[in-house]
């Protein structure tokens, strides 16, 4: 495909990825390409997500995106692993140092929610074999759902066979030249260039400089720029250098659809570009998040070091429904140790707006400057012959 946003039903090369269904089906509905993040979902969760983003999002095409690790810190890849068969392999010494931390900062002994029951007993660990296939399986009954992407590298081949039986396409994340390689031996269909500015998990090389190392190891395969896009200008730039259309994720954030809480929004308002980190203090992998007392306490030497995935989410998961609960209660520790991930785009996030004007401001600007390249008079040099 020469093209893929076109293939996917859409007026605008730019995909969002989000966690809120309501981003998703408004951005689709606009013209762009919707992306679910759902690694968190149950089976049963991502098939109530599903049909909800269809039935508002006008018949348009979305994917879905989700992490699926190569390994899984140690424990044994099998089926049935649920989370109480993981968190038994978490070191005694780094259960007691989490406790004693949420204890410095008055955080509760206990989440509240029904999400909390995901993180205990024989719940099916999210990043298990057999749940991923069930998440997959879902997706793929779903014909609105025309790309599935993995946000930790190529996924097992006989998950990119089973979508490629169905006709779904299959994407994936990568954050250096050698990770496109492997996407397009994987025969992947289109890879996305993820740069060290992005949010979530994220490589060292700069998104200016990482988009064309990969365009050039992409082999004809279409390389979607992500990492800091959050204008149009940055829109136009990732275009110039080669991208067939550009990822954004922080970029939504603030939408008036997204579920982030009033504390989120709030941390994300005042954040500069300054003021994320990346950390393995969530998920085990290097994850670009706001800088929180809970991310300085795991870069502090004297403290132990974060596990590998999945031991560190484990641990850190229930931790952070603890903290939420004591944001909930108004307790100031907890709110210190709270963070959220995004990316260095985060410094241009100023204000609440609707995401289809969100896209619709991205993409006017893009336009503007791009019909605006042949006449630019600091582009007078470009113009002259030899």
């Amino acid at each position: 495909m020469s093209r893929s946003w076109d293939a996917y039903g859409a007026r605008y090369p730019l995909f969002a990825f989000t966690h809120s269904d309501a981003v998703c089906a408004e951005v689709t509905r606009a013209g762009g390409v919707g992306v679910l993040g759902a690694s968190s979902h149950t089976p049963d969760e991502l098939e109530a997500s599903l049909i909800w983003i269809a039935e508002r999002a006008d018949g348009r095409p979305f994917g879905v995106d989700l992490l699926i690790p190569t390994a899984l810190g140690g424990i044994d890849d099998r089926a049935d692993v649920t989370w109480d068969q993981v968190e038994a392999a978490v070191p005694a010494g780094h259960r007691a140092f989490v406790e004693r931390l949420l204890d410095e900062h008055d955080v509760p002994k206990e989440a509240s929610g029904a999400d909390v029951a995901m993180f205990a007993g024989d719940a099916p660990m999210t990043m298990g074999t057999q749940n991923i296939l069930d998440l997959v399986e879902v997706a793929l009954a779903h014909p609105q759902v025309r790309f599935l992407v993995s946000a930790l590298g190529p996924p097992p081949a006989r998950v990119i066979d089973l979508c490629h039986e169905r006709g779904v396409d299959v994407g994936a994340l990568g954050g250096s030249p050698r990770h496109a390689a492997k996407h397009v031996e994987a025969g992947l269909d289109f890879i996305v260039a993820q740069g060290t500015e992005a949010g979530g998990h994220c490589g060292e090389i700069s998104t200016m400089v990482l988009v064309p190392q990969m365009v050039e190891a992409a082999e004809g395969h279409p390389v979607i720029a992500a990492g800091g896009v959050a204008s149009g200008r940055q829109m136009a730039a990732a275009m110039i250098l080669g991208a067939s259309g550009v990822w954004c994720g922080s970029l939504w954030l603030l939408a008036d659809e997204a579920d982030s809480t009033p504390l989120q929004r709030e941390l994300l308002v005042n954040a500069t570009s300054a003021n994320t980190i990346r950390s393995r203090s969530m998920t085990g992998k290097s994850c670009r998040m706001l800088t929180s007392e809970w991310t300085d306490a795991w870069e502090d030497p004297r403290n132990p070091d974060p596990l590998p995935m999945p031991l560190q989410l484990v641990l850190s998961q229930p931790a952070q429904q603890r903290i939420a609960a004591g944001v909930d209660q108004g307790r100031p520790g907890a709110r210190a140790l709270s963070g959220g991930i995004v990316g260095q785009a985060v410094g241009m996030l100023h204000e609440s707006r609707p995401a289809r004007r969100i896209l619709e401001d991205v993409v006017a600007e893009a336009q503007q400057v791009l019909a605006g390249l042949a006449d630019d008079p600091r582009l007078a040099w470009a113009r002259r012959p030899g």
